[in-house]
């Protein structure tokens, strides 16, 4: 019995790390994405600092 519970705590913990590392990687890959596509040509990115 602590066999199984052990094998599900490890699956458990195992499944959970790769869904963070989904999204993790989903939202870097929502960030990137617009960047991305603004420095296309045809976009015009203006930057200002205001002091």
């Amino acid at each position: 019995m602590f066999a199984l519970t052990e094998f599900s705590r490890r699956t458990q913990q195992t499944l959970c790390l790769l869904m963070s590392a989904v999204i993790v990687a989903f939202q870097l890959a929502a960030a990137v994405y617009p960047a991305h596509m603004a420095s296309n040509p045809g976009y015009s990115v203006t930057v200002t600092q205001i002091q």
